[in-house]
């Protein structure tokens, strides 16, 4: 909403100067509870009346139109300029700028109150064209890890992996300890290097046997260790747990309620879904990821992922080190934020950020080396999020929309 608009109700309030009841008048009908209709004119002591009456309509139809029933875009996102949905164009038109100067980016939208009201492409990347989002892949066998317990498909995080998968006879004692929660906070306690074991694990005979079997080097569940493989493992627990792979159970629970229907997702050489990589997903849909958390796991009015799992899944459980913006955290398979949220990441500046207090997703798709993932997160912090200036509607801007909206066009050739 914004601008001029007419709400179609224009009240006449008519009366006489007689001081007998309207209905007594010679002549007077009553249409409707507001309209009161006689045949003398000259009403001039009610004309405060009729503005007060156009003004409590107008009003009535402002609050519906910015009440905070959410927008479900399953079907497709709605859109709105940023200062209908409290936001800056000018300020996002300068963090465009920026992110365009810094890293190779693909893509990016930013959704406020259900609506978006950024989204830019690079060629050769399109719209509709799914793409790698690498580790934020992990968020998402978390959260069918989460959907799964609330199904009674696994009791609670606190099994142990032995337990989860008998076939793989743990002897190590203090492995036996391991729990389902110690790999969803990358806690595992097993010798594990990202950067060099990541290739040794594709490329084994089973992927689960060849984490299992590292070293353990500390006490499950008190150190943090980035561990990719630790992630796999939980998907092949959901799929012993459940009797489907986590491609199909997240097409039945997740995908399929949220309108996602073009994911594509690679497999280890059993064929069980790879859980710490390989998710292939559409901007558009990745935000709806982000989208239902926001939401607190409703959508359209019914629960995808409990509450509780959410705020769970996405608080800090252990610190996870320090960035170039500061300190962050980890939960299950989530990241807090440290401007606030928290997000899924992926390799190369693949980000879902959820900022729950500005009522704001954002998506970044870009291709890009270690030492520059982190420019989304600077964009965020400096410029989508310094761009909220209200929760409420700001007076229109058509000069300023109409820049970002052409500098994003302009991207687009």
């Amino acid at each position: 909403m914004g601008g001029s608009w007419d709400t179609g109700f224009k009240p006449r309030v008519v009366c006489s100067q007689s001081k007998a009841s309207p209905a007594k008048r010679p002549g007077f009908k009553i249409s409707s509870p507001v309209e009161y209709l006689c045949q003398p004119k000259g009403c001039k002591e009610l004309v405060a009346l009729k503005r007060w009456l156009l003004s409590f309509v107008i009003l009535i139809f402002t609050v519906a139109g910015f009440a905070s029933t959410p927008s479900w875009p399953t079907r497709q996102w709605e859109y709105s300029t940023p200062e209908q949905q409290g936001m800056d164009s000018a300020i996002l038109h300068k963090g465009l700028n920026f992110i365009s100067s810094q890293i190779s980016i693909e893509g990016v939208m930013v959704v406020r109150h259900g609506k978006v009201v950024m989204e830019a492409y690079y060629p050769p990347y399109q719209r509709n064209e799914p793409h790698i989002v690498y580790s934020c892949t992990k968020s998402v066998i978390s959260t069918l890890i989460g959907i799964a317990i609330h199904e009674g498909a696994i009791k609670d995080v606190h099994q142990k992996v032995s337990d989860l998968l008998p076939e793989y006879a743990i002897t190590d004692a203090r492995l036996k300890k391991l729990t389902l929660e110690n790999l969803l906070t990358m806690t595992s306690g097993l010798t594990w290097d990202d950067g060099s074991q990541y290739g040794q694990m594709i490329r084994s005979n089973d992927w689960v046997r060849f984490v299992l079997e590292r070293p353990v080097a500390t006490e499950p569940g008190t150190e943090f260790n980035y561990n990719s493989g630790v992630s796999h493992i939980l998907s092949a627990i959901l799929q012993k747990a459940t009797g489907k792979t986590a491609e199909t159970y997240a097409e039945e629970k997740l995908f399929k309620p949220l309108g996602i229907s073009n994911a594509v997702w690679g497999t280890d050489p059993q064929g069980r879904t790879f859980g710490g990589s390989d998710l292939q997903l559409t901007i558009p849909d990745m935000a709806k990821i982000g989208y239902l958390f926001l939401r607190k796991g409703k959508w359209n009015g019914s629960t995808i992922v409990p509450a509780a799992w959410v705020e769970t899944s996405t608080r800090k459980h252990i610190s996870a080190g320090n960035e170039p913006l500061g300190a962050v955290d980890y939960g299950y398979q989530w990241w807090t934020n440290s401007f606030g949220g928290y997000s899924a990441r992926g390799y190369g500046g693949q980000y879902i950020f959820v900022m729950p207090e500005q009522d704001l997703v954002a998506v970044f798709f870009s291709d890009q080396l270690m030492q520059r993932m982190y420019t989304p997160q600077f964009a965020m912090k400096n410029f989508i999020l310094p761009a909220i200036r209200s929760d409420k509607p700001l007076p229109p801007n058509p000069k300023a929309a109409k820049a970002l909206d052409d500098a994003i066009k302009k991207l687009a050739q």
